[in-house]
């Protein structure tokens, strides 16, 4: 098997819409038997696990694990341009910069507590999780350095009062010691 291609939240027999039945064909050359099918809806909105046991028509050595998600719109202009460069890099910012950059929901939480980083993209964080039973992911090395690089963390992070950082808000995704220094975190900025 060259490569396994997981559907979800749909069954084969579903009538797919137009995006994402063209989704459903990329990479170019997947075959029929290498889709499958996983209804996960019902994890979709409650964080739940949602376990799909995986059948290879042929076996599979070294295998790479390539993990995508589409079709996905981050290419809105509004979405692109919803960040604070300075406030990534670890800068101090002021409120009025926070709020030409960043809309309400993406700077305040619903205690009232700042968002920091703000803006559409860093409160986007895909946290999707997930294990190779049998298998070691290597999960390290997943990011460019240069874009690692790019992110830094403000002189007091962790010790700000009323403040919501990415690891309380993504635990299983942002790793508290990184913060925006995260791989996964990096990636899904690019």
């Amino acid at each position: 098997c060259d490569q396994v291609r997981i559907q979800y939240a749909r069954s084969s027999h579903q009538k797919l819409d137009f995006m994402t039945g063209l989704w459903s064909h990329f990479p170019v050359g997947t075959r029929s038997y290498e889709k499958q099918w996983a209804n996960c809806s019902d994890a979709a909105d409650g964080g739940e696990v949602c376990n799909i046991q995986i059948h290879l028509k042929n076996g599979m050595t070294k295998p790479l694990v390539y993990y995508a998600i589409g079709p996905y719109y981050q290419n809105y202009n509004s979405y692109m341009k919803s960040e604070l460069v300075a406030e990534l890099k670890g800068e101090e910012v002021s409120e009025s910069q926070r709020e030409k950059s960043c809309v309400l929901p993406t700077r305040l939480d619903s205690a009232g507590q700042q968002i920091v980083p703000c803006g559409m993209k860093a409160t986007s964080v895909f946290n999707d999780t997930f294990e190779v039973v049998g298998y070691h992911l290597i999960r390290e090395h997943t990011a460019w350095a240069s874009d690692v690089e790019r992110y830094a963390n403000p002189t007091d992070y962790k010790s700000r009062p009323n403040t919501s950082w990415l690891y309380e808000r993504y635990p299983a995704t942002i790793d508290k010691d990184l913060g925006v220094k995260t791989q996964s975190f990096a990636d899904w900025m690019r």
